[in-house]
């Protein structure tokens, strides 16, 4: 499965080079929303929410797999495949996974049984 992650291109390039999630740092960068991050299917709607990271860097978009299994777990854990919220233009074509911050744990296992892995770096 193929997730697409909006940011800014720092944190895309600590991202491509150590995918584990810290809660504090996604705090520290939170916009809106619950806790926790958030990965589009479409690569058009992660764009949109790489621009809004624009403020504070150029915008890039991470690509990430996911095995149907690890996305499977996360699911069964409390992760939630949802419409991106909207209601008004920009009108978002795909879903999003949330996957919040009690489960990051969960989801740096995954990784690091290279069940979810970047496969695309932006400056690649």
């Amino acid at each position: 499965m193929i997730f697409y992650h909006g940011t800014e291109l720092a944190s895309a390039q600590s991202l491509h080079h150590d995918l584990l999630l810290d809660a504090a740092i996604a705090a520290d960068l939170h916009i809106d929303g619950a806790d926790g991050f958030y990965m589009a299917t479409r690569f058009e709607d992660a764009e949109f929410f790489a621009a809004r990271r624009a403020i504070v860097g150029e915008p890039a978009v991470v690509r990430l797999e996911s095995s149907s299994a690890a996305y499977g777990e996360l699911v069964a854990a409390g992760a939630k495949t949802q419409p991106i919220p909207g209601g008004r233009p920009p009108y978002f074509k795909g879903e999003e996974l949330f996957v919040p911050a009690a489960l990051f744990e969960h989801f740096n296992q995954l990784v690091r049984r290279g069940e979810i892995v970047v496969v695309k770096h932006p400056a690649d």
